[in-house]
């Protein structure tokens, strides 16, 4: 990071992911480019130096290094379908979020939105039944600042926000672990066990997947042109391994695309938004941290689970 927040930069980072004695962990690298150009394409060597130091250290408490290699984890990554097609229309990341959560509210079925752009992708809209089956209450606007909350020393379960990653498992459940995590991550659907936080699975299961509905523009944190996305999770009472298969084509899931994409072809009259290309929005009064400027795309864009790498021959 720069220590001024109007210095442009660019940096060079590497990240990998290792067992160590059973536990994940994420490991990076990174440095600024420009002020020392020499180590610009010495990621190799860091890499090298990482595992040797690693090692060392693992063997002297008796815990066995992995490093999970590129192709396994391209069975997390996931992909977009359809085709990427951008409009005019301007808004705010905070007004889409809105009219989202009432459109959320709205279902009759059980279902939750999280925001991956908010830290850790707490849960920001809980409809009725949702809260029925789960047991959590109604998302309240302390959401968007629950790791400020975190910050000034708050706990978790007073930060006034709910997470699907906090929940916890049991020895031999981290396939689905991961799988939870990295939906909040990239929105690569699965199946899984709705947990509560910090406790073991709870009586429902909930089918997790992405969508997205933007691009960032302009200044402020969604700047860059990153997709900006949500994460869908539908709730049912059936048994995980049913929800898996019946969810993706459920009236509920249809109902939900229809609703999302309804938002998109209405967008010009049920949301503050403008038609003129690169014309930043005027901020909201109370600012959202982060919030900013959007581009809506023409249709939505669900993730899928990337497709595996064809072996080489």
């Amino acid at each position: 990071m720069s220590a001024s927040p109007t210095e442009k930069f660019i940096k060079r980072v590497s990240i990998r992911t290792v067992l160590v004695g059973g536990l994940r962990f994420v490991v990076g690298w990174q440095h600024h480019l420009g002020k020392d150009l020499r180590y610009g394409s010495r990621c190799a060597e860091w890499w090298l130096l990482a595992d040797a130091k690693l090692k060392e250290k693992a063997a002297a408490a008796n815990m066995e290094v992995f490093w999970i290699a590129e192709k396994e984890s391209r069975r997390w990554a996931a992909d977009l379908t359809g085709t990427f097609q951008q409009t005019d229309i301007l808004c705010r990341k905070e007004n889409l979020d809105e009219v989202l959560i009432k459109a959320v509210n709205k279902h009759d079925f059980a279902i939750l939105l999280c925001d991956p752009f908010l830290p850790e992708c707490p849960v920001i809209a809980l409809n009725e039944a949702a809260q029925k089956l789960t047991g959590w209450g109604p998302v309240g606007n302390e959401v968007t600042r629950a790791d400020a909350k975190l910050m000034a020393g708050a706990d978790a379960l007073h930060r006034g926000a709910q997470y699907l990653t906090y929940g916890r498992y049991s020895p031999g459940e981290e396939e689905e672990r991961i799988a939870v995590r990295t939906a909040c991550a990239n929105g690569r659907p699965t199946a899984a066990s709705f947990r509560p936080m910090y406790s073991l699975p709870g009586e429902c299961s909930m089918w997790l997947q992405g969508v997205s509905l933007a691009q960032g523009v302009n200044k402020g944190p969604l700047s860059g042109g990153g997709n900006v996305w949500y994460l869908v999770g539908l709730l049912s009472s059936e048994p995980k391994e049913r929800w898996a298969e019946a969810a993706p084509t459920s009236a509920s899931m249809a109902a939900v695309k229809v609703s999302f994409q309804e938002i998109l072809d209405t967008a010009e009259t049920a949301l503050p938004c403008q038609t003129v290309p690169c014309v930043e929005m005027e901020a909201p009064t109370a600012g959202h941290p982060y919030g900013g400027d959007i581009r809506l795309v023409k249709e939505t864009l669900w993730h899928m689970s990337a497709a595996p790498e064809p072996e080489s021959s």
